[in-house]
């Protein structure tokens, strides 16, 4: 169970012990297809369009500090770019988190991680994320009127009261 805030050493010391024939060389989406490797997210539980509570908290702390989680991955982001090896890379970058945010602000990250996290929508599959999308893009534009669409109009209404969708309503 995941408590009040989960400390970075707790990733560094998970990760480090994740012998490093496992590690993708090159940057990957979360697993290598044709090799048995991952990338720091795929050791976290990430998959496509499925974040877990770890990997959303993670990326939130990365983002604290504005970095961004993808661009360490993929060897873009400034600050760690002379580490080439993706394991190293990574660790050096939780060490750098581990620095530079205290408890308080791990806490309300965590916070934010639960409701964001698609663990939230477990329910929810990609589709039905994607039809909220469409009709919220489709009532913001003034595109179509889609009012006399009975279950079109609850489904939007339900998923928009969800705190994930509240939460990252660009609107709001």
């Amino acid at each position: 169970p995941i408590g009040s805030t989960i400390p970075i050493n707790y990733f560094y010391e998970f990760l480090n012990v994740i012998p490093k024939k496992y590690w993708c060389v090159s940057p990957v989406f979360y697993h290598h297809p044709e090799r048995f490797c991952w990338d720091a997210l795929g050791f976290l539980g990430e998959s496509i369009h499925r974040s877990t509570v770890r990997t959303k908290y993670l990326e939130l702390c990365f983002k604290k500090l504005d970095i961004s989680i993808s661009e360490v991955l993929d060897n873009e982001e400034e600050l760690f770019i002379n580490e080439i090896d993706n394991k190293k890379r990574f660790l050096i970058s939780l060490k750098y988190l581990e620095e530079k945010l205290d408890e308080k602000e791990l806490k309300l990250l965590l916070i934010k991680a639960k409701k964001l996290s698609d663990e939230e929508f477990k329910s929810c599959e990609y589709l039905n994320i994607s039809l909220y999308c469409l009709l919220d893009w489709i009532c913001f534009r003034e595109l179509a009127d889609f009012s006399q669409h009975s279950a079109l109009v609850a489904f939007h209404k339900q998923y928009g009261e969800r705190q994930a969708a509240i939460d990252t309503n660009p609107r709001h």
